[in-house]
Formats: C-alpha cells, structure tokens, sequence
C-alpha cells in the first residue's frame, strides 16, 4: 500500500528530525551558549544559556524543519484515512448483492 508506505517514510523523518532538534538545543546550550553571552556581557547562567537556545539559528532551523515533519505525518495520516473510507465504501458498493443499483435492469 502506497500510501501506508508514505506515512511510514514521513514518521521516520519525523523521527529523525526530533533527535536532530534535541541534538541541535544541546550544542547550543553545551557550547554556543557561553560564547554568545559573553559577547553580550550576560552573566552566564543556566536561565541565559536556555534563553539563547531559543534563539540559535541552528536551532531555529531544526525546529522548522520538525514543524514540516510533523505536518506531512498529519496530511498523509489524513489522506491514508480518506482512501481507507473511499476503499471500504467501494467493496460495499460492489459486493453488496442485496443492494438495488441505478443500472438494476439495464441490458
């Protein structure tokens, strides 16, 4: 099933675009977080290093990407679901030998 391999493939990424954020916060806590304030004369503190992850372009980045992720996961879940709906109403249609159709009669 194409679709099913779709959403498999996005939750991956997905996945991995997590790991890539969360490694991304802890270089820039861990290690650009000191430079930055220091250029700035800000006291070095945990507070300030966790305000800077916020703004480190790295981190930025990692987190527009997990955002993309996060929404193709939701639009090819939802699509997934609507073909799975269009399938089972197909087989009711064909396969329901009870059921009068508009071309009942017709030869």
């Amino acid at each position: 099933d194409v679709a099913a391999n779709l959403l498999a493939k996005a939750t991956k990424a997905d996945s991995e675009a997590k790991s890539k954020l969360e490694y991304a916060e802890s270089i820039a806590y861990l290690e650009r977080a000191a430079d930055y304030l220091v250029s700035k004369n800000i006291k070095d503190t945990s507070e300030a290093k966790k305000q800077y992850v916020n703004i480190d372009p790295d981190v930025i980045k990692a987190k527009d990407h997990k955002s993309y992720t996060e929404a193709m996961v939701v639009l090819i879940r939802s699509r997934l679901s609507e073909l799975r709906q269009a399938h089972d109403s197909l087989k009711k249609i064909i396969y329901d030998k009870d059921r009068d159709t508009q071309w009942e009669g017709m030869s």
